[in-house]
């Protein structure tokens, strides 16, 4: 299932900087997550529900054990998976680290 507000190619700051520059108004939530991660599997499908709810927010799941995203993982100081970033107009708006949904409803909502 492919969703058309999946975006998994940022592997920099840069590249968030200029999807976000070009989509102004567009709220990003990162996901950084691991396989290996307990509470990342857990909140898995809350997310995707959330996919589906959100239509007009561009999801991207950044799994911090891939060589490919360490400059991101770099560039938003990841220290604990899960951890949310919200990020809109070249902007970092939230973080959240932990599966705290709740928290990452309300940050949709206001974010949106």
């Amino acid at each position: 299932m492919s969703s058309s507000n999946i975006n998994n190619t940022f592997q920099s700051e840069g590249d968030l900087s200029r999807f976000s520059g070009a989509n102004n108004d567009t709220l990003i939530m990162l996901y950084f997550t691991a396989s290996w991660c307990g509470p990342c599997q857990k909140i898995k499908p809350f997310i995707k529900q959330k996919q589906e709810e959100y239509k007009n927010v561009c999801f991207s799941t950044i799994d911090v054990d891939d060589d490919d995203y360490q400059d991101m993982c770099n560039d938003f100081s990841i220290s604990a998976m899960p951890t949310f970033v919200f990020y809109k107009n070249r902007s970092e708006l939230d973080k959240v680290v932990g599966g705290d949904e709740a928290k990452i409803e309300t940050l949709l909502k206001t974010h949106k």
